[in-house]
C-alpha cells in the first residue's frame, strides 16, 4: 500500500524555477569561490 502511494506522487524530473524559488532562501559566495545555498527550511549545502 505504501509503495503504491509513493508511485502515484509527483516526481520532479527536470529543473523547475518555481520550485527552486519556493525552496531557496538565499545563497552566499565566499571570497575563495565557495557557494553556500540556504533553504527556507533552515538547511544549507556548501560547494
Amino acid at each position: 500500500m505504501y509503495l503504491n502511494q509513493i508511485s502515484k506522487q509527483w516526481i520532479l524530473t527536470t529543473f523547475d524555477e518555481d520550485v527552486w524559488i519556493a525552496m531557496m532562501d538565499y545563497l552566499e559566495v565566499g571570497t575563495t569561490g565557495t557557494v553556500e545555498f540556504y533553504f527556507k527550511d533552515g538547511t544549507s549545502i556548501k560547494f
